[in-house]
């Protein structure tokens, strides 16, 4: 006979240890959220000096520039397949809008494989290690009809609701922020008779939407024949997010160190032939949707944690909001939970697991094209690394509200090109945008605000002065790696 008063007496017992282990660690974590180190790497010590900021009577003149460079239709098809002539205008456009650039006698400007820029700037010390610039002069073609204003129209227009002013054009934020606000920077260093303490290289690709393997390929190879080793590199990446993660009330400013790889691949379904009033039972289509929505159903499973991003929620939480800050101080118990949340969202889903996605379908045409290539080494980050404290620095300065951390790129740059010449590669766009703006990039109506256009030249400016300021390291650690905070 079962002895119920035994037996409620053993599942109260077992009912009160569990609630006891389930209050005990949600005690842990609420201490560790309570008493969280505060993991804020921007470093603000770094201060460039006279010259570091830009005066007002030249920074207004630089959006009418910007205005007249998206206005150059340098469109990239395919590989190999860009447009050269407008190619060749933008090198033109540029060597009237920065004479002082191209006329410098510690600049060395090389055109190479015909279309790209390499730009060596001659530091004034042989003993420092180089660093990389980066952008890109191409874009990526337009849908002319879906846009609000003309895409190449070389549009500045105030904003109807805020009147803000705006620069419209393909190539806003992508990337010819980076190759004018560059620019911008070096004419005015170059104009006022700057010359660095060290030697620091830009190179601008003229095919980086199509793989760059004709222009960032073509440079890279060449340094590493020269027996160049750089410093760092930093290129076109994340922007500052003003709404990118619930819970955070301040903009993230995420430095990209590392970006995921890619893999093209073709689905090729073989049927019995025939006419459609007899088809056979399963046909080919049917056979090759079925493929394509088991992809869909599905997905690879999460590897969150093993990359940057579990590090970027750390340094985010200590000014998280709560209960934000009691997840995010306490992955080792909120893992399962957080990672439901981030799969809900397109935007933080890519940030845990390899996606898939159907692209194209067509009908009676074999293609057997395959290409991919590699996720990206994880780049050191951390107080303890010099470049990771330079770009804090820099992006403290310019957006003081922001965060740094690291990021992870899901999108793809053309650094694949440069990795034997540093270990310490970085992807940062200095833009400020909101997560519906995001859709500009490869989208429609793309545009900049000049007032975001005008802090993206001082950005670089600053970049390029502090780069010249010894910071020694404040641990001889090669700095954080995913999982070690």
């Amino acid at each position: 006979m079962v002895d119920w008063r035994r037996l409620a007496k053993v599942a109260g017992g077992v009912v009160g240890v569990v609630v006891g282990v389930v209050a005990l660690l949600l005690g842990v974590a609420l201490l560790r959220a309570l008493i969280l180190e505060d993991f804020d790497y921007q470093e603000k010590d770094i201060d460039p000096g006279a010259r570091d900021e830009l005066p007002e009577s030249y920074l207004k003149g630089l959006p009418a520039v910007m205005a007249r460079a998206l206005a150059i239709p340098t469109v990239s098809f395919s590989p190999g397949n860009y447009d050269v002539d407008e190619l060749l205008r933008f090198h033109e456009f540029l060597r009237e809008s920065f004479p002082n650039v191209f006329n410098s006698s510690i600049i060395e400007v090389e055109v190479v494989n015909k279309l790209s820029l390499l730009l060596t700037v001659k530091g004034a010390q042989d003993d420092f290690m180089p660093y990389l610039l980066m952008g890109h002069m191409d874009v990526v073609p337009v849908d002319k009809e879906k846009w609000t204003h003309d895409p190449w129209g070389g549009l500045i227009m105030p904003d109807p609701s805020t009147g803000e002013s705006y620069i419209w054009g393909r190539g806003a934020i992508d990337n010819k922020v980076a190759v004018i606000g560059i620019m911008s920077a070096l004419e005015y260093l170059a104009r006022t008779g700057f010359q660095p303490e060290r030697t620091f290289y830009v190179a601008f690709g003229h095919d980086e939407e199509v793989r760059g393997k004709d222009g960032a390929g073509h440079m890279g190879r060449l340094l590493q024949e020269r027996g160049v080793k750089l410093d760092f590199i930093l290129d076109e990446g994340l922007p500052v997010m003003k709404d990118m993660i619930q819970g955070m009330d301040r903009p993230v400013a995420a430095i990209g160190v590392t970006e995921k790889g890619w893999l093209s691949m073709d689905l090729e379904v073989e049927g019995p032939a025939g006419h459609s009033s007899m088809p056979p039972l399963v046909s080919a289509v049917t056979r090759l949707s079925r493929a394509l929505v088991a992809l869909a159903d599905n997905p690879h499973p999460s590897v969150f944690g093993s990359g940057p991003e579990s590090d970027m929620l750390a340094y985010l939480a200590p000014k998280a909001s709560w209960p934000h800050k009691l997840v995010f101080a306490n992955l080792w118990l909120f893992k399962p939970i957080l990672e439901m949340v981030l799969s809900s969202k397109r935007e933080t889903n890519a940030l845990m697991r390899t996606t898939t996605c159907a692209t194209i379908v067509r009908a009676g045409v074999k293609i057997t094209n395959l290409d991919g290539t590699e996720a990206h080494p994880v780049s050191p980050y951390g107080p303890e690394v010099a470049p990771w404290r330079l770009l804090s620095a820099s992006i403290h300065h310019h957006f003081p509200e922001a965060i740094t951390v690291p990021g992870l790129l899901v999108g793809n740059t053309d650094t694949k090109h440069y990795l034997k010449l540093t270990s310490r590669v970085y992807r940062f766009n200095p833009v400020s945008l909101r997560t519906s703006e995001i859709s500009m990039y490869h989208g429609h109506n793309e545009k900049i605000s000049v007032s975001s256009f005008t802090t993206a030249v001082s950005f670089y400016h600053h970049l390029i002065l502090a780069a010249d300021i010894q910071v020694a390291p404040l641990k001889s650690s090669p700095g954080h790696k995913a999982g070690e905070l």
